[in-house]
Protein backbone atom coordinates (compact mmCIF):
# COMPACT_ATOMS: atom_id res chain seq x y z
CA UNK A 1 0.00 0.00 0.00
CA UNK A 2 3.24 2.23 0.32
CA UNK A 3 4.11 1.28 -3.38
CA UNK A 4 7.08 -0.65 -2.40
CA UNK A 5 6.77 -3.16 -4.40
CA UNK A 6 10.05 -5.09 -4.50
CA UNK A 7 10.07 -5.32 -0.93
CA UNK A 8 6.65 -6.65 -0.45
CA UNK A 9 7.61 -9.09 -3.48
CA UNK A 10 10.40 -9.83 -1.49
CA UNK A 11 9.02 -10.96 2.08
CA UNK A 12 5.89 -12.47 -0.11
CA UNK A 13 8.73 -14.59 -1.34
CA UNK A 14 10.15 -15.70 1.49
CA UNK A 15 6.80 -16.41 3.08
CA UNK A 16 6.09 -18.14 0.54
CA UNK A 17 8.91 -21.21 1.14
CA UNK A 18 7.87 -21.08 4.31
CA UNK A 19 4.43 -22.36 3.88
CA UNK A 20 6.06 -24.82 1.16
CA UNK A 21 8.55 -26.03 3.18
CA UNK A 22 5.81 -26.41 6.15
CA UNK A 23 3.30 -27.85 3.60
CA UNK A 24 0.59 -24.97 3.97
CA UNK A 25 -1.02 -24.59 0.76
CA UNK A 26 -3.88 -21.89 1.99
CA UNK A 27 -0.83 -19.77 3.16
CA UNK A 28 1.32 -20.75 -0.16
CA UNK A 29 -1.88 -19.80 -2.42
CA UNK A 30 -2.11 -16.71 -0.88
CA UNK A 31 1.16 -15.37 -1.41
CA UNK A 32 1.27 -16.77 -5.01
CA UNK A 33 -2.03 -14.42 -5.77
CA UNK A 34 -0.54 -11.32 -3.28
CA UNK A 35 2.58 -11.51 -5.22
CA UNK A 36 0.37 -11.41 -8.70
CA UNK A 37 -1.81 -8.37 -7.56
CA UNK A 38 1.52 -6.42 -7.07
CA UNK A 39 3.08 -7.80 -10.49
CA UNK A 40 -0.26 -6.60 -11.50
CA UNK A 41 0.28 -3.03 -10.46
CA UNK A 42 3.38 -3.35 -12.13
CA UNK A 43 2.29 -3.79 -15.35
CA UNK A 44 4.05 -7.33 -15.57
CA UNK A 45 1.30 -8.87 -16.99
CA UNK A 46 2.88 -12.20 -18.00
CA UNK A 47 4.16 -13.01 -14.53
CA UNK A 48 0.87 -11.54 -12.85
CA UNK A 49 -0.92 -14.16 -14.55
CA UNK A 50 1.18 -17.29 -13.72
CA UNK A 51 1.23 -16.68 -10.30
CA UNK A 52 -2.91 -15.78 -10.07
CA UNK A 53 -3.38 -18.99 -12.04
CA UNK A 54 -1.00 -21.29 -9.59
CA UNK A 55 -2.85 -19.52 -6.81
CA UNK A 56 -6.18 -19.92 -8.59
CA UNK A 57 -5.44 -24.12 -8.90
CA UNK A 58 -4.72 -24.59 -5.37
CA UNK A 59 -7.42 -22.36 -4.14
CA UNK A 60 -9.78 -24.60 -6.54
CA UNK A 61 -8.27 -27.66 -5.02
CA UNK A 62 -8.67 -26.98 -1.60
CA UNK A 63 -12.35 -25.31 -1.84
CA UNK A 64 -11.68 -21.93 -1.23
CA UNK A 65 -14.27 -20.03 -3.47
CA UNK A 66 -13.58 -16.86 -2.51
CA UNK A 67 -10.28 -16.41 -3.56
CA UNK A 68 -11.14 -18.64 -6.42
CA UNK A 69 -13.26 -15.44 -7.29
CA UNK A 70 -10.59 -12.96 -6.26
CA UNK A 71 -8.27 -14.33 -8.70
CA UNK A 72 -10.87 -14.58 -11.64
CA UNK A 73 -11.24 -10.99 -11.02
CA UNK A 74 -7.38 -9.97 -11.11
CA UNK A 75 -6.86 -12.25 -14.10
CA UNK A 76 -9.97 -10.23 -15.78
CA UNK A 77 -8.28 -6.82 -15.07
CA UNK A 78 -5.21 -7.87 -16.85
CA UNK A 79 -6.69 -9.56 -19.89
CA UNK A 80 -8.48 -6.44 -20.05
CA UNK A 81 -5.63 -4.35 -19.98
CA UNK A 82 -4.68 -6.57 -22.73
CA UNK A 83 -7.57 -5.70 -24.55
CA UNK A 84 -8.92 -9.29 -24.46
CA UNK A 85 -11.97 -8.42 -23.81
CA UNK A 86 -13.93 -11.13 -24.25
CA UNK A 87 -11.60 -13.21 -22.11
CA UNK A 88 -11.90 -11.00 -19.36
CA UNK A 89 -15.78 -10.56 -19.61
CA UNK A 90 -15.79 -14.46 -19.20
CA UNK A 91 -13.63 -14.69 -16.27
CA UNK A 92 -15.68 -11.56 -14.49
CA UNK A 93 -18.70 -13.39 -15.26
CA UNK A 94 -17.45 -17.00 -13.88
CA UNK A 95 -16.61 -14.64 -10.86
CA UNK A 96 -19.82 -12.93 -10.46
CA UNK A 97 -21.08 -16.29 -10.45
CA UNK A 98 -19.10 -17.56 -7.37
CA UNK A 99 -19.38 -14.18 -5.41
CA UNK A 100 -23.50 -14.56 -5.99
CA UNK A 101 -23.35 -18.21 -4.65
CA UNK A 102 -20.98 -17.35 -1.60
CA UNK A 103 -23.27 -14.22 -0.99
CA UNK A 104 -20.62 -11.67 -1.47
CA UNK A 105 -22.35 -8.63 -2.32
CA UNK A 106 -18.86 -6.29 -2.88
CA UNK A 107 -17.52 -9.02 -5.05
CA UNK A 108 -20.90 -9.29 -7.03
CA UNK A 109 -21.03 -5.53 -7.54
CA UNK A 110 -17.41 -5.26 -8.43
CA UNK A 111 -17.72 -7.41 -11.26
CA UNK A 112 -20.96 -5.96 -12.55
CA UNK A 113 -18.87 -2.72 -12.27
CA UNK A 114 -16.13 -3.84 -14.01
CA UNK A 115 -18.42 -5.72 -17.00
CA UNK A 116 -20.07 -2.42 -17.75
CA UNK A 117 -17.00 -0.52 -17.53
CA UNK A 118 -15.44 -3.22 -20.33
CA UNK A 119 -19.02 -2.85 -22.13
CA UNK A 120 -18.70 0.67 -22.75
CA UNK A 121 -15.28 0.76 -24.05
CA UNK A 122 -16.46 -1.53 -26.68
CA UNK A 123 -19.14 0.58 -27.06
CA UNK A 124 -22.09 -1.43 -25.92
CA UNK A 125 -23.83 1.22 -23.94
CA UNK A 126 -27.08 -0.21 -23.38
CA UNK A 127 -25.72 -3.62 -21.93
CA UNK A 128 -22.89 -1.23 -20.04
CA UNK A 129 -25.85 0.70 -18.22
CA UNK A 130 -27.67 -1.78 -17.14
CA UNK A 131 -24.41 -3.22 -15.58
CA UNK A 132 -23.59 -0.29 -14.59
CA UNK A 133 -26.85 0.83 -12.73
CA UNK A 134 -26.98 -2.74 -10.80
CA UNK A 135 -23.35 -2.10 -9.86
CA UNK A 136 -24.28 1.36 -8.23
CA UNK A 137 -28.00 -0.48 -6.82
CA UNK A 138 -25.67 -3.17 -4.70
CA UNK A 139 -22.96 0.02 -3.95
CA UNK A 140 -25.28 1.97 -2.75
CA UNK A 141 -27.24 -0.78 -0.48
CA UNK A 142 -23.84 -2.16 1.12
CA UNK A 143 -22.50 2.05 2.11
CA UNK A 144 -19.64 1.52 -0.63
CA UNK A 145 -20.30 5.48 -1.90
CA UNK A 146 -16.84 5.11 -3.84
CA UNK A 147 -18.01 2.54 -5.96
CA UNK A 148 -21.41 3.76 -6.17
CA UNK A 149 -19.48 7.30 -7.27
CA UNK A 150 -17.18 5.42 -9.89
CA UNK A 151 -20.35 3.45 -11.01
CA UNK A 152 -22.12 7.36 -11.48
CA UNK A 153 -19.16 8.46 -13.36
CA UNK A 154 -19.36 5.61 -15.60
CA UNK A 155 -23.33 6.18 -16.29
CA UNK A 156 -22.38 9.90 -17.26
CA UNK A 157 -19.98 8.71 -19.87
CA UNK A 158 -22.06 6.00 -21.10
CA UNK A 159 -24.97 8.37 -21.23
CA UNK A 160 -23.29 11.66 -22.75
CA UNK A 161 -21.80 8.71 -25.69
CA UNK A 162 -25.55 8.52 -26.11
CA UNK A 163 -26.14 12.02 -26.81
CA UNK A 164 -28.19 12.08 -23.49
CA UNK A 165 -26.88 15.11 -22.21
CA UNK A 166 -28.66 16.12 -19.13
CA UNK A 167 -29.15 12.71 -17.86
CA UNK A 168 -25.26 12.74 -18.21
CA UNK A 169 -24.32 15.72 -16.52
CA UNK A 170 -26.99 14.73 -13.29
CA UNK A 171 -24.91 12.10 -13.07
CA UNK A 172 -21.74 13.31 -13.48
CA UNK A 173 -22.40 16.21 -10.64
CA UNK A 174 -23.92 13.56 -8.47
CA UNK A 175 -20.41 11.64 -8.96
CA UNK A 176 -18.48 14.50 -8.74
CA UNK A 177 -20.12 16.07 -5.49
CA UNK A 178 -19.14 12.60 -3.53
CA UNK A 179 -15.60 12.75 -4.56
CA UNK A 180 -15.82 16.07 -3.35
CA UNK A 181 -16.99 14.79 0.02
CA UNK A 182 -14.38 11.67 -0.14
CA UNK A 183 -11.46 14.16 -0.54
CA UNK A 184 -10.72 12.35 -3.99
CA UNK A 185 -9.54 15.27 -5.75
CA UNK A 186 -8.03 13.81 -9.04
CA UNK A 187 -11.72 11.98 -9.82
CA UNK A 188 -13.97 15.03 -9.33
CA UNK A 189 -11.75 16.67 -11.64
CA UNK A 190 -12.44 14.02 -14.20
CA UNK A 191 -15.95 14.39 -13.69
CA UNK A 192 -15.71 18.32 -13.95
CA UNK A 193 -13.12 17.90 -17.05
CA UNK A 194 -16.25 15.41 -18.72
CA UNK A 195 -19.02 18.23 -17.94
CA UNK A 196 -16.42 21.24 -19.24
CA UNK A 197 -16.43 18.87 -22.76
CA UNK A 198 -20.18 18.32 -22.53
Amino acid sequence: MQNQYEEARSKLEEARLIFIDLGGRIGTAHCLQHLGDILRMQDRYEEAQSKLEEAQSIFIDISARLEVAQCLQSLAHILGVQNQHKEARLKLEEARLVFIDIDHRLGVAQCLQGLGDMLRVQNHYEEAQSKLEEAQSIFIDIGDRVGAAQCLRSLGYVLGMQNQYEQAQLRLEEARSIFIDLGDQLAAAQCMERLDRG
